[in-house]
């Protein structure tokens, strides 16, 4: 088991303590026997190195400082982040992959190069779709190599998937994906409703009420929000800001599903890069820093998930901004990274050529 920081839980004869460092101590009925479950404190601190690699690789990309700076300051650095943001802390509360996935992408997007660029893109995108628009990426700036190499590496990964696990991936595909079942199960789950903070969810709560419409409205946001996050991201990486352009497909990809939870929002520490990248551009750089604090507040605990609040009220309003926060920072990164590049093309800027 993992958890948000501080909190201690007893179940069943188990002592839990959760932290940045977490562990199980099961304890007997009687109390004469206690064991401590290794597997949870391995699994945490996988999970803290693949953050502090994230950090380590977003830093070196911004600015080539010492090695040993680097890596102890991304160390600390992920430590703390479990900290400060919820969303993380939310993240090894349900032992979820997102850290090893945003190192993979990070390393195919800032570090690799081919024939292995896009190889473990591809790996991330079978194992959870929505790095797919890593490739989109890819494709929209003409690298087809990359692109090509990182679809060909989701279809392998997928086929030795079937391979192994043959019935329940057939079941999968042909009862959940094929019939509409994964997101209609969703959409009756009041859990799902309030609290993923996709732009899909939010015309299936107050103040909207689903249906056809909603459907249609949905998809609509999503894809506007990957659309604006794509953008942004590929005129940061013209002006040589490739860090920031990293976190805006992140953020982009986070918001192209009909679902997305608060763990998702693993980049949430490297805003910092974000913000420190473009302290020349006043607007990213004042978004970026308010993002980050939208981060660290814990909305999950004003979503009313028993969907009581139906209304118009005072009360209803604080929910409404709990559930689609998170969302709207990204979003709101994203155009204020829009609006700072085409700012400076207004200016007569000159833009710096796009790193090989």
């Amino acid at each position: 088991m993992f958890g948000a920081p501080g909190m201690v839980t007893r179940m069943n004869g188990v002592l839990t303590e959760f932290g940045p460092i977490s562990f199980t101590l099961e304890i007997s009925a009687d109390g004469k026997e206690a064991k401590l479950t290794l597997d949870v404190l391995v699994w945490t601190l996988l999970s803290e190195f693949a953050l502090a690699g994230v950090i380590a690789i977003c830093w070196r990309r911004w600015r080539g400082d010492d090695a040993w700076l680097v890596a102890a300051g991304s160390l600390w650095g992920a430590l703390a982040s479990f900290v400060v943001f919820p969303v993380l802390s939310i993240h090894l509360a349900l032992g979820q992959l997102g850290l090893f996935i945003a190192l993979a992408l990070a390393i195919d997007y800032l570090v690799a190069r081919a024939p292995a660029k896009g190889v473990l893109t591809g790996v991330a995108t079978a194992v959870k779709i929505y790095p797919v628009v890593f490739i989109v990426v890819w494709a929209w700036r003409r690298e087809w190599r990359a692109a090509v190499t990182a679809l060909a590496s989701a279809i392998a990964t997928s086929l030795l998937a079937f391979a192994i696990w043959p019935r329940l991936t057939r079941s999968f595909i042909s009862r959940q994906l094929l019939t509409g079942r994964e997101l209609n199960h969703f959409l009756r789950n009041a859990h799902y409703l309030a609290t993923s903070s996709s732009p899909f969810t939010f015309f299936f709560r107050w103040p909207f009420h689903g249906g056809t419409l909603a459907h249609v409205l949905g998809w609509a946001a999503s894809l506007a929000a990957v659309v604006i996050g794509l953008v942004a991201a590929q005129r940061l990486w013209d002006r040589d800001r490739a860090t920031s352009s990293f976190v805006m497909v992140m953020g982009a990809s986070v918001l192209a599903g009909p679902v997305t939870w608060d763990h998702y929002y693993v980049f949430a520490p490297l805003m910092v890069f974000v913000a420190l990248e473009n302290r020349d551009q006043r607007a990213l750089w004042v978004t970026a820093v308010v993002s980050m604090v939208v981060y660290a507040i814990p909305w999950q605990l004003a979503r009313n998930e028993s969907l009581s609040v139906d209304s118009f009220s005072s009360r209803a309003l604080l929910i409404l901004v709990a559930r689609n926060a998170l969302s709207a920072a990204t979003i709101a990164t994203s155009i204020a990274a829009i609006w700072s590049t085409r700012s400076v093309r207004e200016r007569g800027g000159q833009l710096a050529q796009p790193r090989p």
